[in-house]
């Protein structure tokens, strides 16, 4: 499947998952909804979709409203897209500093190429939402939150993986369990903002 027949967007909102419960969903724990967002404890709780949002595309955009909360390990991931005929992977992750502050921290790796991208200098408060908005152009992959630039680096021709599950609160093995709040994950081969997130 290529950019032009892909879908143009796709938004997992965490709530609606609880409350339609598809058949592709594996709810691990007990994580909490309220006021729209699902708390995951930073244990054990994480959504399992057996799907794929970004097929085999290159370029795309990702928009995440959470809240990283106070509690959780020093490493979390709280969405991750995992190949499942290869290591390819992409994944959004916070590290929580000692002083009670996270940071972004983003991966992508597509064959033997991959790139990190994070920068403890950029360090925000627990217990606040948050947007986290992760771009890729096909050759630059760059990271922001609420819409402010944070760091970028280079990888040209990659391409997401073609069959992969989808994993919200939680790295797709059980691992690494993010302690916090999301409200909704868009993810769109637009790589401009919508004007429901609002910024660059």
């Amino acid at each position: 499947m290529t950019i032009d027949t892909f879908p143009r967007e796709v938004v997992y909102q965490p709530s609606r998952i609880f409350a339609k419960a598809p058949m592709n969903a594996v709810i691990l724990g007990q994580p909490r909804v309220d006021d729209g967002a699902v708390f995951f404890d930073g244990v054990a709780d994480g959504i399992i979709l057996d799907e794929n949002p970004l097929r085999s595309v290159g370029r795309f955009r990702i928009d995440a409203e959470f809240a990283p909360a106070s509690g959780g390990a020093a490493e979390q991931r709280f969405f991750h897209i995992q190949s499942t005929t290869s290591t390819d992977r992409l994944l959004l992750e916070i590290r929580v500093t000692p002083d009670g502050q996270w940071f972004a921290d983003s991966f992508f790796s597509c064959g033997d190429a991959f790139l990190v991208l994070q920068d403890s200098a950029c360090a925000h408060p627990l217990n606040h939402w948050y947007r986290y908005t992760l771009v890729y152009d096909g050759t630059m992959l760059e990271q922001r939150i609420d819409g402010r630039f944070e760091c970028s680096g280079r990888m040209p021709g990659a391409q997401t993986p073609d069959t992969a599950v989808t994993s919200i609160g939680i790295r797709a093995n059980g691992a690494f369990p993010f302690c916090g709040a999301v409200r909704s994950v868009r993810i769109s081969t637009e790589l401009s903002a919508p004007a429901s997130v609002g910024g660059a």
